[in-house]
């Protein structure tokens, strides 16, 4: 891909200036970029060091995100808030860290600082429903499905977690206009396709591939 092709021209960029905080910063962009997470961390390490832009605490956050070393992510997206308070991609980790550790109150205060400085993009709205629907919270999560389809009201994404929060309030009607499973699911007696022995191993395939 293209950040894989840039990486031997960086390097010898790199070569000839390698203290240069935007190459540094360059070569360890696309070092993450190219999934190799370790590596990049050095390189954007020595960028932070070096200059300690808001560009380049952002993607050492994003390089330790990638690493799954979330304390040192959500350190340095902070510091990249600090510097930017707009930055709906430090507000969208930060609260996905928070809902990974059942932080719910701290996930929704920064997924609903997203809605209040983005209300019409429909990704600033996926993670406060889906804390609020973690939280047992449905009729919140339903209140923000709603104001999220109105941007987009074909995204069956929505559609998923307007379903789970109707459930979870026992909104049969509202349920049903979702997903009318009388009307809309039929069944139908089919042989397994000849590479599989019986309908069980069908099955089975079918199931580890869905999951």
């Amino acid at each position: 891909d293209m950040a894989a092709d840039a990486l031997d021209p960086l390097a010898r960029v790199l070569q000839a200036y390698p203290t240069d905080s935007r190459i540094l910063f360059q070569y360890g962009l696309a070092l993450r970029q190219a999934g190799r997470v370790d590596d990049a961390l050095e390189y954007l390490r020595q960028a932070v060091s070096s200059d300690g832009t808001y560009e380049s605490y952002l993607e050492l956050a994003r390089a330790y995100y990638a690493s799954n070393n979330y304390a040192e992510a959500k350190q340095n997206f902070l510091i990249a808030l600090a510097f930017r308070p707009d930055c709906d991609a430090s507000l969208r980790h930060l609260g996905r860290i928070e809902l990974a550790a059942g932080n719910y109150d701290g996930a929704a205060e920064y997924f609903e600082k997203l809605v209040v400085l983005y209300p019409d993009r429909l990704h600033s709205y996926s993670g406060l429903i889906e804390t609020r629907l973690q939280e047992g919270q449905p009729a919140r999560a339903l209140e923000a499905c709603n104001r999220a389809l109105e941007i987009e009201p074909a995204c069956t994404a929505l559609f998923a977690m307007k379903y789970i929060a109707g459930s979870e309030l026992d909104d049969k009607d509202g349920v049903k206009q979702l997903f009318d499973y009388d009307r809309l699911v039929k069944r139908y007696s089919a042989s397994p396709p000849e590479s599989f022995a019986n309908a069980a191993d069908f099955n089975d395939c079918l199931v580890d591939y869905i999951l």
